[in-house]
């Protein structure tokens, strides 16, 4: 493992010692290495091997050269709310055309960062979701979604077909903007906190995605099938999502205190590492992924607590 951009114990305000003549305080111009970031929250790749950064605190999206290996700031100029400021950005996605999708979380907002003409500029930014910081909400289903109201986005994934998902956290629900700008809500049927008791399916039997309990979504990912994973941090579950069918299932976790543990578990490990996935206890984090292959990563931060793995990634490996 090498550190591939950051300096370590500087954050975005301190700015990074001994900077080449021509590089900003922040590192832009620079190695990325030599860059500093507020909260680094999530990562992107596009298909030239360009990696973006979303900065939590300096409210910005870093790019970082993959030909160059220098950094810049690609999108957000500050805090606040217009087409080129960005607060609190969170999760981001590329597709194929090289477009930047960006979860703008305290805006409200889902942002559009085309890609410049000119290689090495900063994009062009639109608001493609939300009504911004002043206008949360879960409604506008049916129409256009710039029109719609988001309340605290954290991850958005886009599909092969142009579709985006979005994790719309504080509305318990995932969303998803069509190819031609209307939004609809797919998963989730939202309202307030449901009771983790009750309302968690434990045997990941699939069911009708708009009935499903949701907490707190907050990580978002798809598989080379389409299928869409949901990250539910509040519930400690990983849910998959079926387009084809609208149906969604729990995939691994059970629940945040489950009653009953079990059988595989007690006879493996506490948390039932090699046990069916739907078996074992997790402490979901705020992201997920999966590779070509079909295997999905979930990181897990633990909280100290000794029935959970404490700050490690876990893997659930497809059965054959």
């Amino acid at each position: 493992m090498t550190i591939f951009a950051g300096t370590v114990g500087l954050t975005n305000k301190k700015g990074s010692p001994s900077l080449l003549a021509g590089c900003q305080k922040n590192g832009d111009g620079c190695e990325a290495a030599q860059a500093t970031f507020g909260s680094p929250r999530s990562v992107a790749v596009d298909k030239n091997g360009d990696v973006y950064i979303a900065d939590y605190w300096a409210s910005n999206i870093r790019r970082v050269d993959a030909h160059t290996g220098k950094v810049s700031t690609y999108a957000g100029s500050q805090t606040g709310w217009s087409e080129t400021q960005l607060h609190n950005p969170e999760g981001i996605a590329v597709d194929a055309k090289g477009n930047l999708y960006i979860a703008d979380r305290e805006n409200n907002a889902i942002r559009k960062v085309a890609p410049p003409s000119v290689s090495g500029e900063p994009g062009a930014m639109t608001t493609i979701a939300g009504q911004g910081p002043d206008s949360p909400g879960c409604g506008g289903d049916g129409g256009a979604a710039v029109s719609a109201r988001l309340s605290l986005p954290q991850d958005v994934a886009v599909d092969a077909a142009g579709n985006i998902y979005i994790a719309v956290t504080d509305c318990r629900q995932v969303r998803r903007i069509a190819p031609d700008g209307i939004i609809t809500t797919v998963a989730g049927m939202g309202g307030e906190a449901p009771n983790p008791y009750t309302t968690i399916p434990r045997g990941g039997e699939p069911q009708a995605a708009l009935a499903v309990h949701f907490y707190k979504p907050v990580g978002l990912a798809l598989d080379s099938a389409g299928n869409l994973y949901i990250s539910d941090a509040g519930f400690d579950t990983l849910w998959q999502y079926d387009p084809k069918t609208k149906q969604a299932r729990v995939i691994a976790g059970m629940g945040p205190e489950p009653t009953v543990g079990p059988a595989c578990a007690a006879r493996r490990n506490v948390w039932g590492d090699g046990c069916p996935a739907t078996q074992a206890k997790l402490n979901a984090g705020y992201r997920v992924a999966v590779d070509a292959k079909g295997n999905v990563y979930i990181p897990e931060h633990g909280m100290g607590q000794a029935q959970y793995p404490p700050y490690t990634i876990r893997q659930l490996t497809p059965v054959k």
